[in-house]
C-alpha cells in the first residue's frame, strides 16, 4: 500500500515526480505562483491542485 501525501509549496512538481518514483500517492499538490501552477495543471492532468 503506497502511503498519502500533500505537497504544499509544490513549485513545478519536482519533488512529487521523485517521490512517487519512490512509492509516494500525492493526494494533493499546492502551490499559488502562476507559472508554477501552470506548469503542474500541464504536466500532471490526474492530480488535485489548489
Amino acid at each position: 500500500m503506497k502511503p498519502n501525501s500533500i505537497e504544499l509549496f509544490a513549485g513545478a512538481g519536482g519533488l512529487a515526480l521523485g517521490l512517487e518514483k519512490a512509492g509516494v500517492n500525492h493526494v494533493l499538490l499546492n502551490e499559488i505562483d502562476k507559472y508554477a501552477l501552470a506548469s503542474l495543471q500541464t504536466n500532471r492532468l490526474n492530480k488535485v491542485f489548489w
